[in-house]
């Protein structure tokens, strides 16, 4: 993310309820798009620009099919996709499908629980119930990549920051806060706890 630059990452729309209504993910939950992506990608754990924006375009014709059959609705979508990839992007070409489906998490609907769970579960990759501040900071991250690329009102209020800022320090108010214990570990429950509407990650 280039704070010098940070148009060159917007996609067509100021908000992010206008981007989840026009690709149709509003519809479909964080479990349901995780699933359909790792479909698109045959599970693949690394993936370039090309196999992003083809994935990006199957998603949107089965949620919204009228969108991708008018050409400048496809090309719309096309731009999206470019530019979430271009946010996910640190210059090496390949991103990984956890750091992708992290970030547009924020793009679906469905009930919070189920989306808190979806994302923890990203993220707690040896299955033990916990993840670490790094884990969390790298989740957030994602999140707030996509939340500077789909939304004007987020570049406005954090434009001289950037997302791997604004993650470390919202990781560390959600540990001061959560993190019952103080072992620097988040359980699922401190998870959801923290995973609440008034949560600027969460409520997006």
């Amino acid at each position: 993310y280039d704070l010098l630059e940070p148009e060159r990452f917007a996609v067509p729309f100021t908000t992010l309820d206008q981007i989840k209504d026009f690709t149709g993910f509003v519809n479909i939950s964080a479990p349901q798009m995780f699933v359909a992506f790792d479909r698109c990608v045959d599970g693949s754990n690394g993936v370039d620009g090309r196999l992003f924006n083809d994935t990006f375009l199957r998603l949107v014709a089965a949620t919204r099919p009228e969108v991708i059959e008018d050409q400048d609705g496809a090309n719309t979508v096309t731009e999206i996709a470019t530019r979430l990839f271009e946010t996910f992007d640190d210059g090496s070409g390949t991103v990984s499908s956890s750091d992708i489906k992290s970030g547009m998490s924020v793009l679906c609907g469905g009930d919070m629980n189920d989306k808190a769970a979806a994302t923890f579960s990203l993220y707690d990759l040896n299955g033990d119930g916990y993840i670490s501040k790094s884990e969390m900071v790298a989740y957030l991250t994602n999140v707030f990549k996509v939340m500077y690329c789909v939304n004007a009102a987020t570049r406005t209020k954090f434009g001289t920051v950037t997302p791997e800022t604004l993650a470390m320090a919202t990781t560390e108010d959600a540990f001061d806060h959560n993190d019952v214990n103080h072992d620097n570990l988040l359980s699922f429950d401190e998870f959801q706890h923290w995973y609440s509407p008034d949560t600027t990650a969460a409520s997006s």
